[in-house]
């Protein structure tokens, strides 16, 4: 692993929860990773469709901006995008973590 992001927030809208977990990044992957037992049962699809384990390869494009909440706080927004069309979009506390 060369890049440990933590922690990270990724959005999930069905059912809507947001994940508290880390973003791992290799040579060949990125992934987003949960603590052990996080993930119920309404969540379990996440898991067999390996949503958060993405090759390097597979990847289209990568976007970052940043964005303030409804609480003034400063968040940063990197959004996946892949060649098989999934997109994700992982919360990040700081822009240096991005960089």
């Amino acid at each position: 692993v060369h890049y440990s992001i933590s922690p990270s927030v990724l959005p999930i809208n069905k059912p809507f929860r947001e994940l508290q977990g880390r973003l791992l990044i290799s040579n060949f992957r990125m992934k987003f990773q949960v603590p052990k037992g996080t993930l119920k049962d309404k969540l379990a699809w996440v898991a067999e469709k390996q949503l958060l384990d993405v090759p390097l390869g597979l990847i289209e494009k990568l976007d970052y901006e940043g964005v303030t909440s409804e609480a003034g706080v400063q968040q940063w927004r990197l959004t996946v995008t892949t060649k098989d069309f999934r997109s994700l979009m992982i919360m990040v506390p700081q822009a240096k973590h991005l960089v």
